[in-house]
């Protein structure tokens, strides 16, 4: 109110997308930006750009790059690499939406949040999801913006857990509904999700068949992401592969859990019903 914006106050029910659904009533522009409040447009860029890029593709909604704004100690440097290498997905997988920036129509969008689920964990993909399933025109922009990340172990680890419960909702509670794409379906589905038991068998009685996997999957990791690497020199590129591969072993047990008492807190199982 401070900079000028006009503020509507009203007690909501529920969580940050049934504020946003409510919130749109009062939009009179053909295009509508969602951007999160830790979240600043690349320097010399302003919305205009990204609204002319819908206009131009007569698109419906459009995922951009987002990036880490903080980028000092080890845990803010692991994820400046891991936010660069997951939006190279964003070009083939142009629904995955982040809430940090979201662009759209504004007709599009309303049409998404009646649909939506409501759900906390995971509810940025899901308008994302809901598009690719309405069948609305979707494209991603090289438009970037600037997040700030955890700069804490302990901050990150738990915006993870969050994190992975969402993406257990999508990948396990959703099967089938995540995604018409069979890659995306059988990583996280079959490979992340499906094995979890599987892993920790082999951690316990069988290590020596972990670290074979581990070996494997540290030249997997450098090779698919070879656009980035080869941009970023610093040590924690080295130790990327263990960062990844410690969320996928420890962290995605949180999550479920996190799940569980996020459906519980909320009452809603997170079902997308479209």
């Amino acid at each position: 109110k401070k900079e000028g914006f006009k503020v509507v106050r009203r007690n909501i029910i529920g969580f940050k997308w049934n504020a946003l659904r409510f919130a749109l009533r009062y939009v009179k522009t053909k295009y509508v930006v969602f951007l999160d409040d830790d979240t600043v447009v690349e320097k010399g860029k302003d919305f205009n750009v990204l609204a002319g890029e819908l206009e131009e593709a007569d698109a419906d909604l459009c995922s951009v790059n987002v990036y880490a704004y903080n980028k000092d100690n080890w845990i803010e440097k692991l994820q400046d690499i891991e936010y660069k290498t997951s939006m190279l997905a964003r070009r083939n997988r142009k629904w995955l939406t982040s809430g940090a920036c979201i662009c759209a129509k504004k007709s599009a969008m309303q049409e998404i949040l009646r649909k939506h689920s409501g759900f906390r964990e995971g509810g940025d993909i899901e308008i994302g999801l809901i598009a690719k399933r309405m069948k609305k025109k979707i494209i991603h922009s090289e438009f970037t913006v600037y997040t700030e990340i955890p700069n804490t172990f302990k901050k990150w680890f738990k915006q993870r857990i969050y994190w992975l419960g969402g993406n257990f909702r999508h990948s396990i509670i959703n099967f089938g509904k995540q995604s018409p794409d069979f890659i995306y379906i059988f990583y996280f589905a079959f490979l992340i999700w499906g094995h979890l038991l599987i892993r920790f068998y082999y951690l316990i009685f069988q290590p020596l068949v972990l670290l074979l996997i581990m070996l494997l999957y540290i030249p997997i990791t450098f090779i698919s992401n070879i656009m980035i690497f080869k941009k970023i020199l610093n040590p924690m590129m080295f130790l990327y592969p263990l960062y990844a591969i410690f969320q996928v072993m420890i962290i995605s047990v949180f999550g479920i859990g996190w799940y569980v008492y996020s459906a519980y807190e909320q009452k809603n199982f997170g079902r997308i019903k479209i």
